[in-house]
């Protein structure tokens, strides 16, 4: 009976321990720096850690993941198939991403402050007298 008790627990154990995925390794940009502080994690859920300053990163669930996601801002989200449920030593490599931004105006001189909310209350107070007492 204790056997029979044991080769359960042992098959019990064996399953939980092929459901677990492991993702570790490193993400660089496209001249092989590292990238500190980079999001990893498995899509769909709220399960992920980041880079530490070398890059270097781990990730563990106890469920099964098949796709991971490595972001970080100025640089693509780069979406993951993973083929092993363990995976080590697997390395990213994030590009730039070039945003364009909308064209910035300067106007120099004095501007009108015509329909500013706040200098309308400020000429309903009025002026202000200080007491000191």
């Amino acid at each position: 009976m204790k056997l029979k008790f044991l080769l359960l627990i042992l098959c019990f154990g064996s399953l939980s321990a092929l459901a677990q995925t492991k993702v570790s390794g490193h993400i660089y940009d496209e001249s092989k720096a590292p990238i500190a502080y980079a999001n990893i994690y498995f899509q769909g859920t709220s399960i992920g850690t980041i880079t530490d300053e070398n890059g270097t990163f781990y990730l563990e669930s106890d469920e099964s993941y098949d796709v991971v996601v490595f972001s970080f801002i100025g640089y693509k989200t780069q979406t993951v198939t993973l083929d092993k449920k363990v995976n080590y030593e697997f390395n990213v490599t994030l590009s730039e991403d070039a945003a364009a931004l909308d064209e910035v105006i300067l106007v120099t001189g004095k501007q009108p402050k015509k329909n500013n909310p706040a200098i309308d209350i400020l000429r309903k107070i009025g002026p202000i007298s200080v007491v000191m007492v």
